[in-house]
């Protein structure tokens, strides 16, 4: 008896596979808890899984929510270096998925960080977080979207790639700019 029952949570790499893309969605695009996506992915595709087998493939597939504090530091110190140096907006992806940039005003809020701060840190970019110039349609105010999902902060991107090794030209710096970081 408890076989069967254990039967219907093993699922085979290439079951899990088949679900990886409606379990990202719902996961990581709509930004559901993992509880709610386990109802989700039991209740309407007729997937059933532990908690732990769902967190374990978070893991797998790079999907966690939390963004390491090394991770936020980098990505902190080169959008100052950007809006400092070239004048930019900068638009990060982590794994692939971008990175809400409400999260960067809120880790910088919370740990009360300078500048000086930013600036001290001298990490490199991994190889893992790509940072984007975007570019709008119509430029968002600060919390609004042009698009819908996890990317909506952002509009339309640009393909170049900032590389932080290179030279930075100095230009004045975009009215867009959130002032947490001159509010120091």
């Amino acid at each position: 008896m408890s076989s069967s029952r254990h039967s219907e949570y093993d699922h085979t790499s290439e079951e899990w596979e088949a679900q990886r893309d409606l379990f990202t969605h719902y996961y990581a695009v709509e930004d559901k808890p993992l509880r709610e996506v386990k109802e989700i992915m039991e209740n309407q595709y007729g997937f059933r899984a532990t908690e732990r087998q769902y967190k374990r493939r978070i893991a797998l597939w790079n999907l966690d929510k939390n963004i390491k504090d090394s991770d936020m530091k980098v990505m902190l110190r080169v959008q100052l270096q950007r809006r400092n140096q070239e004048g930019k907006e900068t638009a990060f992806y982590l794994h692939g998925r971008p990175v809400p940039h409400q999260k960067l005003e809120r880790y910088l809020r919370r740990k009360a960080l300078s500048e000086a701060d930013i600036m001290s840190w001298n990490m490199p970019l991994p190889s893992y977080i790509t940072c984007h110039t975007p570019t709008y349609e119509t430029a968002p105010q600060m919390g609004e979207s042009s698009r819908s999902g996890a990317a909506g902060q952002y509009g339309s991107y640009s393909t170049s790639q900032y590389d932080a090794s290179s030279a930075y030209a100095t230009t004045s710096s975009s009215s867009y700019y959130p002032t947490y970081y001159s509010s120091y």
